[in-house]
């Protein structure tokens, strides 16, 4: 083997070796998605201050909701029933 061929195969193996550290660094950004689950309804104040505090703590690290995040949130029902939608109760009097 002549060293001409050997530098040549040298060269190749680190191209090879190197084509996935390029592409990889190539990639555009991804948006990032994040689930938040509230066991409260949307409706509840006391939890959309959790949920923006979240948001808040998010940005200050570099997080930026539409931009390289996002958020999907979903919210439970409410748990109070009205007065004619209790469960029965079986008395056996």
């Amino acid at each position: 083997m002549t060293v001409s061929r050997l530098v040549l195969m040298v060269i190749l193996a680190v191209g090879l070796l190197a084509a996935p550290l390029a592409a990889g660094a190539q990639q555009p950004n991804q948006v990032r998605r994040i689930g938040v689950l509230m066991a409260h309804p949307e409706s509840d104040p006391e939890f959309q201050v959790y949920l923006a505090a979240f948001r808040e703590g998010l940005e200050k690290l570099g997080w930026t909701e539409g931009h390289n995040i996002r958020i999907d949130s979903r919210w439970g029902r409410s748990m109070t029933r009205s007065r004619g939608n209790e469960p029965r109760r079986n008395s056996s009097r």
